[in-house]
C-alpha cells in the first residue's frame, strides 16, 4: 500500500508545518514507494507566498534529479493542491496526483477555478475519490490534531461536516 505510506509522510509533514506556525500541508514527490524529494509549507518561515508544500517538494526533486522534467514520478499532498501548485505540477510533468482533503474554493482540481485541469497533459490522472478519501480515513486518527487545525483552516465546515464529507468521498465545499 504505498499511497498510505506516502500520505502518512505528507501527515507528518504537515504536522510539522502546523508545530511551526505554518498550514498543515505536506507533500512528497515519489516513484513507486520511493521518496524522491518532500516539502512542507513554508510560506511564513520564508516570507514568500508561494512557498507551498507542493512547490517545496518540486523544487527539491528538481534539485535532487538535475532536472525540470518529473514525469514518471507522483506528488502526493494531504491537502488537494491549489491552482498555482496546479500550475507548476503540470509544468514539471508529474504523472500523478493524489491528495487526502479537498481544498474548497482553492482547488485546483475540483473548484469552480479548476480551469487548469482542461490543461493538463493526458499522463497526468488524480487518484479516485474513494482511494484518496479512504486512504485520508485511515490515516487521520494518529494525526488528529493537524486535521483539526485543517477544519479551522477551512472555518466554514464544521469537524464534523468535514469527515462525513471525507467519509463519503464528497469535495469540500
Amino acid at each position: 500500500m504505498p499511497d498510505e505510506h506516502l500520505m502518512m509522510r505528507c501527515l507528518d509533514l504537515a504536522r510539522e508545518a502546523h508545530s511551526k506556525g505554518e498550514a498543515p500541508v505536506g507533500s512528497v514527490i515519489a516513484r513507486g514507494d520511493r521518496i524522491i524529494a518532500e516539502g512542507r509549507e513554508r510560506t511564513k518561515e520564508l516570507l514568500d507566498h508561494s512557498a507551498h508544500a507542493e512547490l517545496q517538494a518540486i523544487q527539491a526533486a528538481c534539485r535532487v534529479l538535475s532536472t525540470q522534467d518529473l514525469s514518471g514520478f507522483a506528488i502526493y499532498s494531504n491537502v488537494e493542491p491549489c491552482v498555482l501548485c496546479v500550475y507548476v505540477i503540470r509544468r514539471a510533468g508529474l504523472a500523478r496526483v493524489v491528495f487526502g482533503v479537498s481544498a474548497g474554493q482553492v482547488g485546483g482540481f475540483t473548484s469552480q477555478y479548476a480551469f487548469a485541469f482542461g490543461c493538463l497533459s493526458s499522463r497526468l490522472a488524480t487518484s479516485s475519490r474513494d482511494r484518496a478519501g479512504s486512504a485520508a480515513r485511515r490515516l487521520r486518527e494518529p494525526h488528529e490534531r493537524v486535521f483539526e487545525a485543517i477544519c479551522r483552516m477551512l472555518s466554514h465546515i464544521s469537524s464534523h461536516q468535514l469527515r462525513s464529507r471525507i467519509d463519503e468521498g464528497k469535495s469540500i465545499p
